[in-house]
C-alpha cells in the first residue's frame, strides 16, 4: 500500500509535472489532430461546425482519433482536457478514451478551469508506441488537448474511476439489429481505420435450429453494414449471435440478439399484445374509502399510452393506486375451434381482468409474481373485443381487521413483497378444450442416467413422452411418471448446452391425440460434494452476478416509449457483460421468463425468488398469520410449475434473513415451505438466504455480508481483518466459521458460525458499500482520497471487495455474489486461475528468516499440473533467491504454498511469484542493514517504556526544556497538557500529513505499513487530538475518518512529549528503529512553534484565544513596524489600514480573513454546486501552509439517511450539509483548497473558511482547521484538553418517576406499550435482575426504579404508543456541574438522533445532541466496551452488560456531560427526539465535584481517628453499639476522609433499628468514594427498611 500523494493542480503548474520524453517525440496534440473516418475509410478532419474556441464538442457518439506519432515505445500516461463538469458541479462521469479499442481507465481528474469549466483527465500507465490510435467516444464529450507523459500529471485532484468498464472495445456493436425476418449486421472500428478481423453469426430459433450462418470480411472499410434475410421460423423466437474476430490478435467481441413474432401455426397458436396498450391511473386521497378497489376507471380518467412492460409505482410525480389498462383485440382465424387464453407474464396481487365488460380472472394473492392466465372464450364475441385489467397498486399497510378475516388485502405492505401495479408481457394464446394445463415437470440425473417426466394429467386421459434434438428424436416416447433409463444422454452444461425438446402427447380415453406440448429443457444435474457444487459431477464454484433484487426492476413503464432497460435487447447485454465479466452464477434475480430462456441458451445457472419471500424485518402479528403462510406455500409450488423447466434455474430462494437460525419460531414457520418444496423439485437446491442451511433442512450454507463489519471493527487491521482464520491456522472440518480477526458472520445474525467442510457455502450478499462507512470508512486503505469525489470511492469500494473475496475464496466458498451491479471490473478479483499472497509485509533486517504463504486458486473443473515458482530480484532484476513446487491439482481444489528465504544484502528487491506460464505478480521487499545501536535505543534516558511510570520529576524537566518519548502503555499521566484519550483502533496501515517531520527522516511513507512479522504497526491508537497545537505526526483512518493518531507531538512549556501508540521493536523492525533514531536525535524544544499571533480585529479575539492560540490585539501600526514582537498576524479582512500595512510590508506572515473585494482586489464568487458544499479537498498533499490537515478535515458533511448512514448518491444534497465549509470563493488567486474557500498571494492566506461553526460535530474540525494553519505561521498554540472526569464527584440522581413509561420486560412486540424497546419477549431487558434502588454503574451512582424503569422516545421503528416526541423533566433550579445519562437505543443510526436541550433559570439554554454510534449507543452492540469516538462535549462508556436471549448480550451506557455553565441553576431538561431509533433513558444523575479539602487535610488527625475506630470496633463487637456510635463519631471528627467510619457508623445504627440515619452515614460514605458496591447493598437495603416504616406507620 502507498500512500497517493496530491499535488499543485492547476494549468501553470503543468509544465513543471512533465518529464521530456526523447527530442523527436510528439507528446501534445490539438483539435487540429483529430479526424474522423468515412465510410470509404478516408480519413476527415473534425467537422468545423463541432470546433468552438479551440474546443471540440463531439457528436453523440461519434469516434474521433488521433493517432500518435513519434513516440518511443514503453509505459505512458495519456492526459486529456475532455469533458465539461455537470450544471451541478459533479464532474464528468464517464470520459470515454481507448487506445487500439481498449478502454482506457481514468485515474484522476482536476478541478474545473476557471471560466471555461475544462478538466483534465489522466490515464492508468499503459504501453504505447507510434502508430497507436487513441479514440475519443461517448456521449456529450468534449476535447482540448491530449499529452503523452511519462509522469502523470501534476494537476490532479480528484482521483476518480470510470463506472462501466469494456475488456475490449475496438469495435462498436450496438447498431447490430435482430428481427423476425433478418440480421442488420453493423460493426464500426473504434481504431480509427479498417479492422484486420472477420465477423461470424448465426441465427437459430427456439430450438436450436439453425436459420441462417455467415462470415464476413471487414478489412475494406472502418464501418461495416449488411443485412442478412432469412424466412421467419414457425416457433415465434429468433436468436443471434454476432462475433467479431481480430486475426492474429486472437481479441473477439461478441453480441447476442432476440427476436419475438406472433406463432400461427400448430396446435397452440400465439399472438403477442405488446403494443396498442392505454393506461389510467388513479391515486387516491389516503382514506379508506380512497383505498377501495375500484373496477372501472372514473368517466374522466385520462388515458395515455402504456407499454406493458414493468412496474407503475408513481405517474406524474405521485403513487398509483389504482391503474385501468384496456385494449382492443380481433382474435385470429388460426384460433378457431379452440380455447382463447389471456396470459400476461406478471400483475399485481390485487387484479381482475374483464373482457367486454365480463369479468374473466381475479388475481390471487398465491399468483403474484407468477404467470397470469384467464381462458377468455366465452367472453369474447365476433369482430373486436375490448380487454380491461384494473389493478391496485401499494399505498398503505394491512390492518390487522384484513388477517384476522384472512382476506385479500386492499393494499400491500413492503414486509410481504406484493410491490406496485404490474403489468408484463400480454398475450393471447390458444389450445384445445382438452389440454394440458401445466407444463410437465423433468426430472433428470447424470449419475443414475436416468430422466423422469410427471405431468397433471386430465381425468381419464393418458400422456406419453419423447425427447428430440432439433427436430430429431433422441429418446423413443417413454410413460409418464416411470425412472427411463438413458444411457448417453445429451448434457447441458458445464461446456456446452444444448437444449431438448420433450414432446408430450396427451390422448383421451378413445386414444385420440387431443394435446401436444413441447417443453425445453436440458439434461443437467447439480449436487453436492462436501464443500462443492456439481455440475454434471464436476465441481463448479466463481463469482456470483447479481442481476437485480426484484421483478420491478425490470422497468418503471409510465409512458409509451420503452426505456432501454425494459427490452430484450438489454436483457441480453446484461448477460453478455455477466458473462464477459466471468460470471459464473446469477444470483438474486427475479426477471421475466425470457431472462432464463438467454441463461438457458448460453449457460449460467442462475436462482429464482420466490414471490412471497419473507423478510426478517416482518412484523409479528406476519408470523403467526395462517393466511399468508398458506398462501406462500401455494405461491412456492406454482413457481416450480411455472419455471421449473428451465434448467438454468439451480436454486430457488425462498427466504430473506428471515432469522431462522435464531428464532425457533421463523423455523417452525419456513420449514414446512422448504420441506414441500424439495419434495416437489429434488433436482435443485433451495436457500433461506443467510440462515445457513435452515437448521439442517437445505443443501447448502447460506450467508450474507460474512465478517463485514472487519472494516468497521477498529480492533482488525488488514489484511489479516479479511480472512476467515487466523492467517497462519488451518481450517479444521466441522469447526466453525469465522474464528480470524472478526468472528460476526452475518448482518442478520450475530456469532451464527459456519460449519466448515459439511457443505458448500454460498456468499448470497458480500461486499456492501454500506460495511466500509464511505466516505470515512475508506480512510483506512487510502488516507483521504476518498473525500476528493465520490468517484473514488468506488475504486475503494472495488479494492475492499477484491479482499474480501480473497479471504473468502481462502475458505473455499462456493459462490459469491458482490452487492454491487455494472460492470465494474469487480469479478477480476476472482479469476479462474489466481494467486495471492496471504502476508504483505516487505521491511526486513538483512539475514532475517522470512517465510510467506500464497493461497494457489483453481476454480477451473478440470485437474490440471501447475509450475508454482518464485524468485527474489535485485534491482538489476537477477535472481538471488528462487524456488517453487509442482501442483497437482483437481478440480475447483485451491492450495496454499509457502515461500522462505534469508533477507539478502540491504537494498531494494522484488518478489515475483506466480504460475509458470501462466500468471506473474510482483511484491516490493526491502532489505536494511543493522546499524548495532537497535539493543541500546529502547534504554536511551528519554525514551519511557510501558512499564515505566511517568514522575511528576520527569515531566518538571520537561517543562523546563526536556524530552520524553512515551511508548504505549494503559494510562498517560494527567499533568500532560493535552488529555490523550485511547481508542480501540488497531492498524496496520498508516499515514502521514506531516512528510517533512525529522522524525520521518529516512522512512518512506510505505514503510509506515504492513511491519514484520505480522503486519499490525499498534494498538490501542489516540483520538486525534483537535488542537493544532498537538501535531499527528503518523495517524491512521477508520470509520470516523482519519481520527486516529498514532504518534504526537506535544508541546510542554520549553519541552517536548512525544507519545505513540506504535509498536517500536527495533530488533526486529528496521522501520521502528529508524524512527526510535529520529525520536531520540530531536531536540527538546521539538518542532512547534513559539510565536504570538497579533490580531487585528477584536471579534477575532475572543475566539481565537478559546483555542489556545497565543495571541494579543494588534493593529496596522503593528504590522507595519514587524519588530518580531508578532510571528503572524490575523486580519480582519474588511480593515482596510491593515490591508495597506501588509502590501506594504516584506516578509510578513498573515492570515486574512474574509477578505473584501473592495480592500483587497480580490474576486470573490458565490457558493459552489451543492456537491461541494460544506466539503473541500487540498489541491496539493504538501503545501506548507496545510500541513497537518486531511481532507478530512474540510468535511463538513452528513454522510446521508441510507443504511447504516451512508449515502453517496445523496452528496449533491445541501441538506447534508452540517456547516457551510466557507462563505465564497476566492478566484484569480493560487488556491489551497477545492472550492476555492483559501487561497495564496504573495505569502498570505486569503480564507472565506467559516470560523462560527455552532453544529457540535464540527466544532473540533473548525478548530482544528484554524489552530494547524495558524501554528502553521510559527505561532504558539496551547493544546486544548478533551473532557475527562474528575476523580471525585457527588451524585444526586434525578427524579424520573413521573415521566417513565415503560418497563425492561416486553410481552408483545410493537404494541405501543413496551416495555424496554418493544420489540418482544426475546429482545428485552428482563435479564437485568437489580432490585429498585441505587447502584454504582462504571463509578456513577444512579437510582433504578421498578415497575416502570425507564422512558423512551418515539421511534420510526415502533409505534407511537405513550413514548415521548417531547418530554420535559423538572430539575428544580438545582445546579448541575456534570450531567449523566443512562441510555441504550434501538435500530442506532450513525446520524443526529435526539436532543436534550438544558434550559437554565435565566432563560438561555444549550443543546446536547446524541449522535447514533457515539453518544447514544445500541443495546445489541457487538463490541460495547470499545470506547465511542467523535463525542466533543459527552464522554460515553459501558455502563454494565447482561445475558440476553436473542443477541446474547445487552448493553446499557453511561453518557457524561459537562456543563459549560455550572454556577447557573438549572430549571429543565427538555429532550426532543427526531423520530429516528428507539432512545431509552432509565437514570440520570447531577455529579458535583467534591469540595477541595488540600488546605485542610494538615489539620486531620489520622492517627487519632485510627485509634478510635479500633476502640468503637471493640464496643461493636461486645454489642455496646451506643458506645461504639460515640466512639466512631469522635473518629469521624479527627478524619473526615475515612470509609470505614462512616461505615461502620452506619452499621451500627441499622443493627440498632434506625435505618434512617444508617443511610445517612452510608450516603456520606458513598459521597466520599462511589466505588464501593457493598456500601451501595447497605444503603438500598437501609433504604428499603425506612419505607417499609413508614408504610407500617
Amino acid at each position: 500500500m502507498q500512500d497517493r500523494a496530491q499535488t499543485s493542480k492547476f494549468p501553470a503548474a503543468l509544465a513543471a509535472a512533465l518529464v521530456a520524453l526523447a527530442a523527436h517525440a510528439r507528446t501534445e496534440y490539438t483539435v487540429g489532430d483529430l479526424y474522423a473516418v468515412a465510410d470509404d475509410g478516408s480519413r476527415r478532419p473534425i467537422a468545423a461546425r463541432f470546433v468552438k474556441a479551440g474546443r471540440a464538442h463531439f457528436p453523440r457518439n461519434a469516434p474521433h482519433y488521433i493517432e500518435l506519432e513519434g513516440i518511443e515505445p514503453g509505459d505512458y500516461h495519456l492526459a486529456i482536457d475532455a469533458g465539461i463538469p455537470k450544471a451541478d458541479g459533479r464532474f464528468v462521469r464517464d470520459v470515454r478514451v481507448y487506445v487500439n479499442g481498449h478502454r482506457c481507465q481514468a485515474y484522476r481528474a482536476c478541478v474545473p478551469e476557471e471560466g471555461n469549466g475544462a478538466q483534465w483527465f489522466s490515464f492508468e500507465k499503459q504501453p504505447l508506441k507510434s502508430g497507436d490510435v487513441v479514440a475519443f467516444f461517448g456521449p456529450d464529450t468534449s476535447f482540448t488537448r491530449l499529452r503523452v507523459l511519462k509522469e502523470r500529471l501534476a494537476d490532479d485532484v480528484v482521483p476518480r474511476v470510470n463506472e462501466w468498464i469494456e475488456g475490449e472495445a475496438f469495435c462498436d456493436l450496438s447498431a447490430t439489429a435482430l428481427t423476425p425476418t433478418s440480421l442488420v449486421v453493423n460493426v464500426t472500428s473504434l481504431l480509427g481505420r479498417a479492422l484486420d478481423a472477420r465477423a461470424t453469426y448465426v441465427v437459430t430459433d427456439y430450438w436450436q435450429n439453425e436459420v441462417a450462418r455467415g462470415d464476413l470480411d471487414l478489412t475494406a472499410n472502418p464501418t461495416f453494414g449488411k443485412t442478412v434475410p432469412f424466412a421467419a421460423n414457425p416457433t415465434g423466437e429468433t436468436r443471434a449471435e454476432v462475433r467479431v474476430t481480430m486475426r492474429g490478435a486472437g481479441r473477439t467481441m461478441r453480441r447476442l440478439l432476440s427476436a419475438s413474432h406472433d406463432r400461427l401455426a400448430g396446435r397452440r397458436p400465439r399472438v403477442l399484445l405488446d403494443g396498442g396498450w392505454e393506461g389510467a391511473f388513479g391515486f387516491g386521497d389516503g382514506t379508506p374509502k380512497g383505498r377501495r378497489f375500484r373496477e372501472t376507471p372514473p368517466a374522466d380518467a385520462t388515458w395515455r399510452p402504456v407499454l406493458p412492460r414493468g412496474t407503475f409505482p408513481r405517474v406524474d410525480g405521485k403513487e398509483v393506486q389504482m391503474a385501468w389498462f384496456r385494449r382492443r383485440i380481433a382474435v385470429p382465424s388460426a384460433f378457431a375451434g379452440l380455447r382463447v387464453l389471456f396470459k400476461a407474464e406478471r400483475l399485481s396481487s390485487n387484479a381482475r381482468i374483464f373482457v367486454n365488460g365480463r369479468l374473466v380472472k381475479a388475481v390471487s394473492r398465491a399468483e403474484y409474481e407468477l404467470p397470469v392466465e384467464a381462458d377468455i372464450t366465452d367472453a369474447l364475441v365476433p369482430g373486436e373485443n375490448e380487454i380491461l385489467i384494473a389493478e391496485q397498486g401499494v399505498l398503505s399497510r394491512y390492518t390487522d381487521e384484513d388477517l384476522a378475516k384472512e382476506r385479500e388485502p386492499t393494499y400491500q405492505d413492503w414486509r410481504l413483497p406484493g410491490g406496485p401495479v404490474n403489468f408484463t408481457d400480454p398475450s393471447l394464446e390458444a389450445r384445445p378444450a382438452l389440454a394440458l394445463v401445466k407444463r410437465p415437470f423433468v426430472e433428470t440425473s447424470v449419475t443414475g442416467r436416468m430422466i423422469k417426466v410427471t405431468t397433471d394429467v386430465p381425468a381419464g386421459c393418458s400422456v406419453s413422452h419423447r425427447v428430440l434434438r432439433q427436430g430429431r428424436e433422441v429418446l423413443p416416447p417413454f410413460a409418464d411418471g416411470v425412472r427411463v433409463l438413458w444411457m448417453n444422454p445429451i448434457l447441458w452444461g458445464p461446456e456446452k448446452f444444448p437444449l431438448l425438446e420433450l414432446e408430450t402427447t396427451l390422448k383421451d380415453a378413445q386414444g385420440r391425440v387431443c394435446d401436444v406440448l413441447s417443453t425445453r429443457f436440458g439434461f443437467r444435474e447439480f449436487t453436492t460434494r462436501g464443500m462443492d457444487i456439481l455440475w454434471n459431477g464436476v465441481p463448479y464454484r466463481g463469482y456470483a452476478r447479481g442481476a437485480c433484487t426484484a421483478f420491478g426492476t425490470y422497468g418503471k413503464a409510465s409512458s409509451g416509449v420503452q426505456p432501454k432497460h425494459l427490452s430484450r435487447t438489454y436483457l441480453l447485454d446484461r448477460l453478455e457483460v455477466g458473462l464477459t465479466d466471468g460470471a459464473r452464477f446469477g444470483r438474486h434475480i427475479r426477471f421475466p421468463e425470457i431472462w432464463y430462456d438467454f441463461c438457458d441458451e448460453q449457460g449460467l445457472p442462475c436462482s429464482f425468488t420466490s414471490a412471497n419471500c419473507p423478510f426478517g424485518q416482518m412484523e409479528a402479528r406476519f408470523l403467526g398469520n395462517d393466511f399468508y403462510w398458506r398462501t406462500k406455500a401455494q405461491s412456492d409450488c406454482a413457481m416450480v410449475d411455472a419455471y421449473g423447466h428451465h434448467p438454468s434455474i439451480f436454486l430457488w430462494y425462498v427466504s430473506n434473513e428471515f432469522w431462522i437460525i435464531n428464532d425457533r419460531r421463523a423455523y417452525d414457520l419456513i420449514a414446512p415451505s422448504v420441506k414441500a418444496l424439495r419434495t416437489k423439485d429434488p433436482t435443485r437446491f433451495v436457500e433461506t438466504g443467510s440462515d445457513l442451511d435452515c437448521r439442517g433442512l437445505t443443501q447448502i450454507l447460506s450467508t450474507h455480508y460474512p465478517i463485514a463489519s472487519c472494516t468497521l471493527d477498529p480492533a482488525t487491521w488488514y489484511p489479516n481483518m479479511f480472512y476467515w482464520r487466523p492467517i497462519g491456522q488451518d481450517f479444521t472440518v466441522g469447526a466453525g466459521m469465522p474464528f480470524g480477526q472478526t468472528k460476526t458472520i452475518g448482518n442478520a445474525h450475530g456469532d451464527a458460525l459456519i460449519p466448515y467442510g459439511t457443505k458448500p457455502i454460498s456468499v448470497h450478499e458480500t461486499g456492501w458499500s454500506v460495511n466500509i462507512q464511505r466516505p470515512h470508512g475508506s480512510t483506512r486503505f487510502f488516507g483521504d482520497e476518498g473525500y476528493c469525489g465520490f468517484n473514488t470511492l468506488e475504486a475503494h469500494h472495488l479494492f475492499v471487495n477484491f479482499e474480501t473475496f480473497v479471504g473468502q475464496r481462502d475458505a473455499n466458498v462456493s459462490s459469491i455474489q458482490p452487492w454491487r451491479g455494472g460492470s465494474d471490473g469487480t469479478s477480476r478479483a476472482m479469476p479462474l486461475l489466481d494467486v495471492q499472497l496471504v502476508e504483505r509485509v516487505h521491511a526486513f533486517y538483512e539475514g532475517t528468516r522470512v517465510a510467506y504463504q500464497a493461497n494457489v486458486f483453481h476454480d477451473i473443473p478440470e485437474a490440471e499440473s501447475l509450475g508454482f515458482f518464485w524468485e527474489l530480484r535485485d534491482a538489476g532484476g537477477r535472481a538471488v533467491r528462487t524456488g517453487g513446487e509442482a501442483l497437482a491439482l483437481a478440480g475447483c481444489e485451491g492450495r496454499r504454498v509457502k515461500i522462505a528465504f534469508d533477507v539478502p544484502a540491504a537494498g531494494r528487491y522484488a518478489l515475483v511469484y506466480g504460475i509458470r506460464g501462466r500468471l506473474e505478480k510482483t511484491l516490493a521487499v526491502t532489505s536494511f542493514a543493522r546499524r548495532g545501536d537497535e539493543a541500546a535505543l529502547l534504554r536511551d534516558p528519554c525514551v519511557v517504556g510501558g512499564d515505566q511510570p511517568v514522575t511528576d520529576a520527569m515531566l518538571r524537566a520537561v517543562e523546563a526544556g526536556g524530552k520524553l518519548v512515551l511508548l504505549p502503555r494503559t494510562e498517560y499521566p494527567e499533568g500532560l497538557p493535552v488529555t490523550l484519550r485511547l481508542t480501540g483502533r488497531n492498524a496496520a496501515l498508516n499515514f502521514t500529513f506531516r512528510p517533512d517531520h525529522p522524525a520521518l527522516k529516512g522512512i518512506a511513507r510505505e514503510d509506515l505499513s504492513l511491519w514484520h512479522p505480522n503486519h499490525v504497526t499498534g494498538f490501542g491508537y489516540f483520538d486525534k487530538p483537535a488542537s493544532g497545537g498537538v501535531k499527528t505526526v503518523i495517524e491512521a483512518g477508520g470509520p470516523k475518518g482519519l481520527v486516529y493518531s498514532a504518534l504526537v507531538e506535544i508541546p510542554y512549556g520549553k519541552g517536548t512529549v512525544y507519545a505513540t501508540r506504535l509498536v517500536l521493536n527495533p530488533e526486529v523492525n528496521p522501520v521502528a528503529a529508524q524512527l526510535l533514531r529520529n525520536l531520540i536525535a530531536l531536540p527538546a524544544a521539538g518542532t512547534s512553534a513559539r510565536g504570538t499571533l497579533g490580531v487585528v480585529g477584536t471579534r477575532f479575539l475572543k475566539p481565537l484565544q478559546a483555542w489556545g492560540v497565543a495571541c494579543a490585539a494588534a493593529d496596522a501600526a503593528d504590522i507595519a513596524k514587524n519588530d518580531g514582537r508578532f510571528a503572524a498576524f490575523f486580519v480582519d479582512g474588511r480593515d482596510a489600514a491593515a490591508a495597506a500595512a501588509l502590501r506594504a510590508a516584506k516578509g510578513v506572515k498573515a492570515l486574512v480573513q474574509n477578505p473584501d473585494p473592495k480592500v483587497w482586489g480580490v474576486r470573490l464568487d458565490g457558493l459552489p454546486a451543492p456537491a461541494w458544499r460544506g466539503n473541500a479537498v487540498k489541491t496539493a498533499a504538501d503545501h506548507p501552509e496545510l500541513r497537518g490537515l486531511t481532507n478530512g478535515d474540510f468535511f463538513w458533511r452528513k454522510l446521508g439517511l441510507g443504511h447504516g448512514g451512508e449515502n453517496p448518491g445523496a452528496v449533491d444534497d445541501v441538506s447534508l450539509m452540517l456547516e457551510p465549509l466557507g462563505t465564497a470563493e476566492i478566484l484569480g488567486e493560487t488556491a489551497l483548497l477545492y472550492p476555492r474557500y483559501l487561497a495564496r498571494r504573495d505569502g498570505l492566506l486569503l480564507s472565506t473558511l467559516n470560523m462560527d461553526v455552532r453544529q457540535t460535530a464540527v466544532k473540533p474540525l473548525a478548530e482544528r482547521v484554524f489552530t494547524t494553519l495558524i501554528a502553521n505561521l510559527g505561532v504558539s498554540v496551547a493544546p486544548s484538553r478533551s473532557l475527562s472526569l474528575p476523580k471525585r464527584l457527588r451524585f444526586e440522581p434525578v427524579d424520573l418517576t413521573g415521566v417513565l413509561n415503560r418497563a425492561f420486560v416486553d410481552e408483545v412486540e410493537n404494541d405501543g406499550k413496551g416495555g424496554w424497546s418493544d420489540q418482544g419477549p426475546e429482545n428485552d431487558l428482563r435479564e437485568f435482575k437489580l432490585p429498585a434502588g441505587l447502584h454504582d454503574f462504571g463509578g456513577v451512582r444512579y437510582r433504578i426504579e421498578r415497575p416502570k424503569s425507564l422512558f423512551a422516545l418515539t421511534s420510526q421503528f415502533r409505534r407511537r404508543g405513550n413514548d415521548y416526541e417531547q418530554v420535559r423533566i423538572d430539575m428544580k433550579g438545582k445546579k448541575a456541574p456534570w450531567l449523566f445519562f443512562l441510555n441504550a437505543s434501538a435500530w442506532t443510526m450513525k446520524l443526529h438522533c435526539l436532543s436534550v436541550f438544558v434550559e437554565y433559570a435565566d432563560g438561555s439554554e444549550y443543546e446536547i445532541l446524541f449522535t447514533g454510534g457515539q453518544n447514544l449507543r445500541g443495546w445489541t452492540d457487538p463490541n460495547p466496551g470499545n470506547p465511542s469516538e467523535g463525542e466533543t462535549d459527552t464522554l460515553t462508556q459501558l455502563a454494565f452488560t447482561v445475558p440476553q436471549a436473542h443477541f446474547g448480550k445487552a448493553s446499557v451506557f453511561s453518557t457524561a456531560w459537562k456543563n459549560p455553565a455550572p454556577a447557573k441553576p438549572v430549571r429543565a431538561l427538555r429532550f426532543q427526539s427526531l423520530n429516528r431509533p428507539v432512545a431509552m433513558f432509565l437514570a440520570i444523575s447531577i455529579g458535583t465535584p467534591a469540595e477541595a479539602e488540600a488546605d485542610a487535610a494538615s489539620t486531620y488527625d489520622e492517627a487519632m481517628a485510627k485509634r478510635l475506630y479500633e476502640q468503637g470496633a471493640a464496643h461493636q463487637r461486645a454489642k455496646d453499639l451506643r458506645g461504639a456510635i460515640a466512639l466512631y463519631e469522635r473518629a469521624h471528627a479527627a478524619d473526615p476522609r475515612q470509609l470505614n467510619v462512616m461505615n461502620a457508623l452506619g452499621n451500627c445504627h441499622d443493627a440498632l433499628g434506625e435505618p434512617a440515619k444508617a443511610a445517612a452515614w452510608y450516603r456520606k460514605s458513598l459521597d466520599t468514594d462511589i466505588n464501593q458496591p457493598h456500601v451501595l447493598d447497605y444503603l438500598n437495603a437501609a433504604e428499603a427498611k425506612t419505607k417499609k416504616g413508614r408504610g407500617a406507620k
